[in-house]
């Protein structure tokens, strides 16, 4: 392409900002195609930027806190929030700084790096599997329209959601699943009005129907509850050897097999957690959350931010003071991938943050990337740390 250095730099921060027009779009695909080391560079500033308009959408949503380096500069953290959100409107000066530099020709030429295709990890999708009482399996996707029949009640699929009204007069009570994979959620909402948001890699057994004088489903993994209020009908929920006790609250209940704890997280009302094992008991107030260590039967009342163990059903990811280790944990259950560490260090590495629940991966560890001294190596689905 014919030109000065200056009209060059000019029409990539205009392309990069989406300011450009088509013959400037032209321009530069032929500039491009002129040298691999012209379209290397282009390449390398297009992957700066795209990192960019992440961070930007970050603050949309409204990001409080930046991800901390590590344990030993959580002091810092007034001081890194402020960062973080200034940060995308930083980046726009620095791309186009970028570019001055790199095109300078009073500058040293900086190293080319050849690019790699890099694989993404898409986040997860709103998909389940129903298994009615007869044993049939429907799978469930996002947008899906229809209508089934479990005896006398009428089940409405629609969207994203599960819909059971009752019937006439049921006779016994007749059990359905919803189980989600990896990488999966759904919402249901049962007979009596209650609704249920189904977090990843979890299932949860119920009557089509509620009969008798308690209302009880079965949960495994995690589930966020809005229990309809019924003083003559408690509902309960039964996660590994406890029971949640309500009559009409929201609440968050994580009880995934493979965690050593059932955490019961009470957003709005009262319910009582009992020990099916040795009876204990703990009533449990708004904004406190009651830890139960399933080998010992321990019970451990915090008060905590509710926000931060529902962020995930609001399409978020919340992390406060969280280890690498721990944040994984979170992040493969939502993201296919296999996580391994290269050292003790690399898990113990602690961060704080808001992170959107539907990007991809990449988004996330470039991110991390960006603003510690954390690094990924990812090779399809198999993802080392260090």
């Amino acid at each position: 392409m014919d030109g000065t250095q200056q009209e060059i730099q000019d029409i990539i921060v205009r392309a990069l900002l989406g300011q450009s027009s088509e013959e400037e779009l032209e321009q530069l695909g032929n500039w491009c195609n002129e040298s691999d080391e012209n379209r290397r560079f282009y390449e390398r500033i297009s992957k700066a930027e795209r990192i960019r308009l992440k961070l930007g959408e970050y603050a949309k949503l409204d990001v409080r806190k930046a991800f901390i380096k590590n344990q030993k500069m959580l002091h810092q953290r007034l001081i890194r929030r402020q960062l973080l959100r200034s940060l995308p409107y930083v980046a726009v000066l620095v791309v186009g700084l970028c570019v001055f530099l790199l095109l300078d020709n009073k500058r040293p030429e900086l190293p080319v790096v050849p690019m790699m295709t890099e694989i993404e990890i898409p986040a997860g999708t709103k998909q389940a599997e129903l298994i009615l009482a007869s044993g049939e399996k429907i799978h469930l996707t996002g947008g899906q329209d229809a209508k089934l029949k479990e005896g006398d009640s009428e089940i409405t699929i629609s969207g994203d959601k599960i819909n059971y009204k009752k019937g006439c007069n049921p006779v016994s009570e007749v059990f359905n699943q919803v189980r989600t994979p990896l990488g999966g959620e759904y919402t249901i909402t049962l007979s009596d009005g209650t609704v249920v948001w189904l977090n990843a890699m979890s299932e949860l057994r119920y009557p089509v129907e509620f009969m008798g004088d308690k209302r009880v489903v079965k949960l495994t993994g995690e589930a966020y509850f809005d229990v309809k209020p019924d003083a003559g009908k408690a509902f309960i929920v039964e996660v590994e050897n406890y029971q949640i006790e309500v009559l009409g609250t929201s609440f968050n209940v994580s009880s995934y097999k493979d965690d050593a704890c059932v955490y019961t997280t009470l957003c709005r009302g009262k319910v009582n957690v009992v020990n099916k094992v040795n009876h204990q008991q703990q009533v449990l107030a708004p904004g406190e959350q009651l830890v139960c260590d399933v080998l010992t039967g321990g019970m451990e009342v915090r008060k905590v931010d509710v926000n931060l163990y529902t962020a995930w059903m609001r399409g978020r990811f919340e992390f406060d003071n969280h280890t690498v280790e721990k944040m994984f944990a979170i992040l493969q259950r939502w993201y296919d991938v296999q996580v391994f560490y290269a050292n003790q260090k690399a898990r113990e590495q602690v961060f704080t943050g808001t992170l959107p629940r539907f990007d991809n991966l990449n988004t996330i560890l470039n991110i991390m990337e960006e603003i510690s001294d954390v690094r990924f190596d990812l090779k399809g689905n198999t993802l080392l740390v260090k």
